[in-house]
């Protein structure tokens, strides 16, 4: 493009001589990463004609507070650095200058420089060239001035941000004014390696007591308690012997990938073959060679074992009460919870009484006896009504919560009492001599039990005479030893039953006669006595 003819125009023209590259490079990886050059400079250039201002649209500009230069009658030029093309530039440096000056008359003109990108430019620095004719007055902001050359740093320009440069100046003579701009800046490629230290923790809980019955449950819970991801989470530990999972005596748990702060928690289930007291830890491991191990675990199992034993009547006689005294004593390490005694009736008997609440079912008793610590005894009584003769047994038995049954049995024999009634009477009296009278022998087992070999002695008054005997048995009478003789003995006399006789006997004279009788049996120790008085008269 040629200028208008009579037009004289002095243009302050931009060049760039170079770029320097700013590499990093990862050896490890074989890898080159390149940014916008770090160091831009320029060379002078002269020209004559307009440059086209590029399109910067997509770019928001950013101004200082100082004003603008007006743009009317203005030519403006611009110079991309480092490649010369905007779209593949870091920094746009722009003048504006007027189209003409006069020779000692106070002008201005403007530099903008743009940050082209959406990375921050570091230490921007603007050097611009003072041609001799011209005489500086005033620079926005001010410039350092060496050597003929004004200096601006700028400083840092954010992405897509711009800040403008205001010169104040006139013209020594009618001479061309001639400058040339160079920019200067720093942009690196900063790469940023995160460094974390995944660090495990691993909490092993269980139960410190409890009974061999009961569930037995461990829960492990491991924690990525550092940064970054702990890959590959294992946690395992061996049971100790008396200790089973699912048959076996070792675990393993894969919990994948835990990343910071995140925890994974599981349950495994175990049997006991024994109480006893144990002791076990778990271990976690991740890649990197990360590693735990929880505290011990210290569980005791506890086994509840309850005894039992009866002291009662070893005989009694019928119609009678049974006693029995039933202790239960908790032999084991554990508490013998929610403890029940029954104590099944003797058959025959019958309920009499139950100490501690005992109730009376349909055919036992029934006591709740609560919880029975370690070493801990109850003891309770009970009363039957005896029946039937004969050995009669009771059956106590008691259970408690994880606790096997115990039992206990009792034996009583039942007797019966022989209890005998001796009665004679007679059944006249007074009564004339040489009159008969008659003497009624009674024996009754008023008892539970046969009465045997009871045997009746008996002694006729010396003022009588015997005649006769009739009843349960003979008389044994043998010549003329009839004053005193014996009735055969009545081998068995049940209970309620009776035996009788009557025996005549003849008045020989006036007299206050006694007729005597005498009783022995099995089950007496010594004779029974009887004597009935008859008023012989004449």
């Amino acid at each position: 493009m040629r200028l208008p003819k009579n037009e004289s125009l002095s243009v302050l023209a931009l060049a760039m001589v170079g770029l320097l590259s700013c590499q990093t490079a990862d050896w490890g990886n074989s890898k080159t990463s390149t940014q916008a050059p770090a160091k831009v400079q320029s060379s002078r250039t002269t020209t004559s004609t307009r440059s086209s201002k590029p399109n910067l649209a997509a770019s928001k500009q950013t101004v200082e507070a100082s004003a603008r230069v007006p743009r009317k009658n203005m030519l403006s030029s611009s110079q991309a650095f480092p490649t010369g093309d905007p779209k593949s530039s870091a920094l746009l440096v722009e003048k504006f200058v007027p189209r003409e000056v006069q020779v000692g008359q106070t002008f201005e003109y403007e530099t903008r420089i743009t940050n082209l990108t959406s990375l921050p430019l570091d230490n921007v620095l603007i050097t611009e060239s003072m041609d001799a004719n011209f005489r500086l007055e005033s620079a926005t902001p001010s410039a350092a001035m060496a050597s003929g050359a004004g200096r601006w740093m700028i400083g840092d320009l954010g992405p897509n941000e711009s800040r403008s440069i205001v010169v104040k100046g006139t013209a020594k003579s009618a001479k061309a004014i001639q400058s040339c701009v160079s920019a200067e800046y720093e942009s690196a490629l900063c790469t940023s390696i995160p460094v974390v230290a995944p660090a495990l923790e691993l909490v092993a809980m269980g139960p410190t007591e409890v009974l061999a019955c009961e569930e037995i449950v461990y829960t492990y819970k491991v924690t990525n308690s550092g940064t970054g991801t702990a890959s590959g989470v294992v946690v395992k530990g061996n049971l100790p012997t008396g200790l089973t999972t699912a048959g076996r005596t070792a675990f393993s748990k894969s919990v994948g990938n835990l990343a910071a702060g995140k925890s994974a928690q599981f349950e495994i289930k175990v049997d006991a073959d024994r109480a006893g007291r144990f002791q076990h830890k778990a271990s976690a491991e991740a890649e990197g060679r990360l590693t735990a191990e929880s505290r011990s675990i210290d569980t005791a199992i506890r086994q509840p074992k309850l005894e039992i034993s009866i002291k009662g009547t070893k005989t009694q006689f019928a119609n009678r009460d049974l006693k029995y005294e039933i202790t239960v004593k908790n032999v084991g390490d554990g508490i013998a919870k929610d403890t029940v005694l029954q104590d099944s009736i003797p058959s025959g008997s019958t309920f009499a009484s139950a100490s501690d609440s005992g109730k009376k079912g349909s055919n036992s008793i029934r006591w709740s006896l609560g919880n029975l610590a370690p070493n801990q005894a109850r003891t309770v009584s009970v009363r039957y009504k005896s029946g039937g003769l004969g050995r009669v047994n009771t059956l106590a038995s008691v259970k408690a919560y994880c606790a096997p049954e115990a039992s206990a049995r009792a034996e009583t024999e039942v007797r019966g009492i022989p209890a005998i009634l001796l009665e004679v009477v007679d059944l006249e009296d007074p009564i004339e001599v040489g009159q008969n009278e008659t003497y009624v022998i009674t024996v009754t087992n008023q008892g539970t039990a046969p009465a045997t070999n009871v045997k009746i002695a008996v002694t006729i008054p010396d003022s009588t005479t015997y005649v006769s005997t009739t009843g349960s048995t003979k008389a044994r009478v043998s010549g003329t030893a009839t004053r005193r003789f014996e009735l055969e003995p009545v081998k068995s006399l049940a209970p309620k039953a009776k035996s009788t006789w009557r025996i005549v006997v003849k008045g020989t004279r006036a007299a206050d006669a006694r007729f005597r009788i005498s009783m022995t049996s099995d089950q007496l120790t010594s004779p029974v006595d009887e004597t009935e008085a008859t008023n012989f008269y004449e």
